[in-house]
């Protein structure tokens, strides 16, 4: 291992003991909020609450949240805006129509994601991935335009370069904000541990959105695929049918639940 040299110092782990109470502090938080979504997400499973009331919630809970000041006095209500933001957030999650196995598989594959993208930049050499805040933010714009675009002109590969680029492009923004909270900790006297936490909260719910989208096609096209074979199988498949309903049935489902406005809000 002479080749290898390996500086426990440089871990972001090895840091002042308010730093890690910070971090420690943000990660609490940060679980806190993702209880609140979960419970969101339960209840509108089987509420149904309106589209528009989850909607109108989401926003102005984060756009609220953004205009009180950090300070002690406000600790309580911001607390609980918050709260209210991450519950109307996964109650929005449910609004996309999958079954209970969907959300259990994507909830849990984005936790195992988002652990082990953080991790990554904790335990990464300090300021390493801070480099990633141009490139994210360039992509993030391209994401924009890219999603403008698919109002005018819809197409298949349009809708994959959201889902699946938008999933990358916030697995990044998971190692940068990261790194970017240490930073900012090592630097402020007085760090907002509500406002990190949110960033984090933000980059979860985007990856865990796309999460759901990925897995509900999967089972669109295994549902569609054993059509076609059982349609083969007793002889009734001739021609093309189907085409023209696939297509009809991307072209509501990518209007209605994809990509298009979900990525410039988170």
């Amino acid at each position: 291992m002479s080749g290898m040299s390996f500086d426990m110092g440089s871990l972001a782990l090895e840091l002042p003991p308010h730093v890690r109470y910070h971090v420690k502090s943000v990660y609490s938080a940060l679980a806190m909020l993702l209880a609140a979504m979960a419970c969101g997400l339960g209840v509108n499973l089987y509420v149904r609450l309106p589209n528009i009331l989850m909607a109108m919630s989401t926003f102005g809970s984060m756009v609220y949240f953004s205009t009180i000041p950090a300070s002690p006095q406000n600790l309580s209500k911001r607390t609980g805006v918050l709260l209210l933001f991450a519950f109307c957030s996964g109650a929005s999650l449910a609004l996309l129509g999958a079954s209970e196995y969907i959300l259990f598989v994507a909830v849990t594959a984005t936790a195992i994601m988002f652990a082990c993208f953080s991790g990554a930049a904790l335990f990464a050499k300090r300021r390493s991935y801070l480099y990633l805040g141009a490139v994210l933010s360039s992509a993030m714009s391209m994401m924009f335009w890219f999603g403008m675009a698919s109002w005018m002109f819809p197409n298949r590969m349009n809708y994959l370069l959201q889902l699946y680029g938008g999933l990358l492009l916030f697995s990044g923004y998971v190692v940068y904000d990261t790194q970017l909270i240490v930073e900012r900790a090592c630097s402020e006297e007085k760090p907002d541990v509500l406002s990190d936490a949110m960033k984090l909260f933000m980059d979860f719910v985007a990856m865990l959105r796309r999460v759901i989208i990925i897995l509900m096609e999967r089972e669109r096209s295994k549902k569609s695929s054993s059509q076609h074979r059982g349609a083969y199988s007793h002889g009734a498949y001739s021609g093309r049918p189907g085409y023209g309903s696939y297509s009809r049935g991307y072209n509501s489902y990518g209007s209605g639940r994809g990509m298009r406005g979900s990525a410039q809000f988170y």
